[in-house]
């Protein structure tokens, strides 16, 4: 199983409280990745690229779980 897998499992397991307490971590780390990234003090920019994604993934389940909550 792949890294971007095991996360993806991971992270549908989780509950709603839990994905949203997460999504605002992550995006604190994005912050923190940006900030470092335009003081030029960033020394890995894939860890960038990967925390977008994660975002980005997080945000997907997130609004995969909102429809199905709205159709009950």
């Amino acid at each position: 199983m792949t890294r971007q897998n095991s996360e993806a499992e991971k992270f549908r397991s989780m509950s709603d409280n839990e994905l949203e307490s997460e999504v605002e971590e992550v995006r604190k780390r994005l912050f923190q990745l940006r900030l470092q990234s335009s003081t030029r003090q960033l020394e890995n920019y894939r860890e960038l690229r990967r925390v977008r994604r994660q975002v980005a993934r997080l945000q997907t389940l997130s609004r995969e779980r909102r429809p199905a909550q709205e159709a009950r």
